[in-house]
């Protein structure tokens, strides 16, 4: 019993882990490309 909860808090902890790193991402490419849109250049991205 404690051995899956174990497993399942590493789980939690990875998909946190990974929706904080997608999230970052998301917010530096936003920052790029606003950066290149006030630059002149339209831009859509399709998250």
């Amino acid at each position: 019993m404690l051995h899956w909860i174990k497993i399942d808090l590493q789980r939690f902890q990875l998909r946190t882990v990974t929706a904080t790193v997608r999230a970052e991402l998301v917010e530096a490419w936003s920052a790029h490309f606003n950066k290149l849109s006030a630059n002149g250049y339209a831009i859509t991205i399709e998250l």
